[in-house]
């Protein structure tokens, strides 16, 4: 396990989900409230699906614990902005097994196209949507799975969209239903 993401576990305990602020002054947090939000707000007869990007689990070994951090509470502040609309929904990907292949990933942000088609994937069939409900849950999993992570000496292929599904699939049985964003 990683020594810098042992802190992870007291951050979801650092602030209340339903009353979580952002950090004043913050760029990456207040572009939220300055673009996103207006625009949502302003459209109520459109519906709208935000990503949060699934970057390779080696982006945040590379990075200092302060980034992943605010990378955490990044996510926690979009869905607790997002659910107070109807017309959104937040997707996150961060309990998928691709994140630790970076046989997916053309460097630590950038990956293959399966993805992007699992993600289309995903909203066309209501799934992986972080709602204030689940995103607890989310995060647990999302931080366990960070720690669980290791650099391999190889990584024998990527997976393909029908892969990610099948491992997907798979996880139903094991896991709860919210957490893959079933009601």
């Amino acid at each position: 396990m990683h020594r810098r993401f042992v802190a992870l576990d007291a951050l979801t305990k650092c602030y209340r989900y339903d009353t979580f602020q952002c950090p004043n002054g913050d760029e990456i947090f207040s572009a939220i409230d300055t673009h996103l939000i207006p625009i949502i707000e302003a459209h109520p007869e459109i519906q709208f699906h935000i990503l949060i990007i699934p970057y390779s689990w080696i982006y945040f070994v590379s990075q200092n614990s302060e980034k992943t951090e605010k990378a955490i509470l990044y996510q926690r502040y979009l869905c607790k902005q997002a659910s107070r609309f109807k017309n959104t929904r937040l997707y996150a990907f961060h309990t998928c097994q691709f994140p630790n292949n970076l046989a997916n990933y053309y460097h630590e942000t950038h990956y293959h196209p399966d993805i992007n088609r699992y993600m289309l994937y995903a909203i066309q069939n209501n799934r992986h949507r972080l709602t204030m409900e689940n995103l607890e849950q989310y995060e647990q999993a999302m931080i366990e799975n960070l720690k669980a992570f290791e650099i391999k000496d190889a990584y024998p292929h990527r997976d393909s969209l029908e892969d990610i599904i099948r491992q997907e699939e798979a996880k139903l049985s094991s896991l709860d239903k919210p957490l893959l964003g079933y009601k």
